[in-house]
């Protein structure tokens, strides 16, 4: 399960948190994409060359029936204009 914390949505980012059901541990990288709604449609917005997520590879993980919160940080993708945006972890 994922599922954001709105009180945490600012104009930099935003915390999600990842809940971990099955009996054993799950991990994942902490990379994402963004998508905004555009006339119903969801469109992938492309990453700022100048902002890209380069780095190290950062592997999370999450034990059986915990949750962890983690951030998301919106340089990556520029100024981000108003409307809905969903986060998909890759």
């Amino acid at each position: 399960m994922m599922f954001v914390n709105e009180e945490t949505i600012s104009e930099d980012k935003l915390t999600y948190t990842i809940g971990n059901s099955s009996p054993e541990n799950i991990s994942f990288g902490a990379q994402f994409s963004l998508d905004k709604k555009i006339a119903g449609i969801w469109f992938k917005l492309p990453v700022s060359i100048n902002t890209a997520q380069d780095g190290p590879d950062v592997e999370y993980f999450v034990a059986p029936d915990e949750a962890n919160g983690f951030d998301a940080h919106w340089a990556p993708f520029g100024p981000l204009k108003e409307g809905s945006y969903r986060i998909v972890k890759e």
